[in-house]
C-alpha cells in the first residue's frame, strides 16, 4: 500500500510540475506578446504595465476566438451544403444528381443538433444509386423555422461523442 500511496503522490507531483510549467510558459508568451505590442513597456511604472497586460489578454482572447471561429468554419463542417433550388422543398440534396432517385437500401433515421439555436431535431438519410439526401422533417424544422433561402451555405457534421449530425447555417446569402 505505501509503495501505491508513493505512487500516487508522484503522479501528483509531476502533475503539478508540468501545470507550474505550463503557467510559466504563458506567462512568457504574454510578456514576449507584451514587448512586442509596446516595446517601452519594460521600463513604464506598474500601473501602466498592468493596463498594457489588461489589453494584451484581450487582444490574445479575441485572437484566439477568432482561430477557434476560423477550426468551426473549415475544419469542423465537412459536409457544406450551398442550398439551390432543389433543396428547398422537402430534401437536401448532399451529394449527387438533384433529380428523381430511386432509392437504394433502408433509409436511417437520426437526430440532428442546431447549434446556433440550441435546439433537436431529426432528419432521414436516404440513399440513392445517384445521390444522398436528406429528407423527413428538413421543410418544417430547417428551412422554414431557420428561414433559409437559396445560395444560404449550411453545414453538418458527425458528432461521436452524442452520436448525432450538429447542423448549423454558416453563411446567409446577402443578395
Amino acid at each position: 500500500m505505501a509503495a501505491s500511496r508513493k505512487g500516487k503522490q508522484k503522479i501528483a507531483e509531476d502533475k503539478a510540475k508540468k501545470e507550474t510549467e505550463e503557467d510559466e510558459e504563458a506567462r512568457r508568451q504574454i510578456a514576449i506578446y507584451m514587448l512586442k505590442k509596446f516595446p517601452g513597456v519594460a521600463s513604464a511604472d506598474h500601473d501602466t504595465k498592468l493596463q498594457v497586460l489588461e489589453e494584451c489578454l484581450d487582444e490574445m482572447t479575441e485572437e484566439a476566438e477568432e482561430e477557434h471561429q476560423e477550426v468551426k468554419d473549415e475544419d469542423l463542417w465537412k459536409i457544406r451544403v450551398p442550398l439551390q433550388r432543389c433543396d428547398m422543398n422537402n430534401k437536401v440534396v448532399l451529394c449527387g444528381s438533384d433529380s428523381e432517385d430511386e432509392s437504394e437500401g433502408k433509409p436511417y433515421d437520426f437526430d440532428v443538433w442546431d447549434v446556433d439555436t440550441q435546439t433537436k431535431h431529426s432528419l432521414r438519410l436516404v440513399q440513392g444509386k445517384k445521390s444522398v439526401v436528406f429528407t423527413g422533417n428538413w421543410n418544417k424544422d430547417f428551412l422554414k423555422r431557420r428561414e433559409l433561402n437559396l445560395y444560404d451555405i449550411v453545414g453538418f457534421y458527425w458528432d461521436e461523442k452524442h452520436k448525432r449530425y450538429n447542423f448549423s447555417v454558416l453563411l446567409r446569402d446577402t443578395l
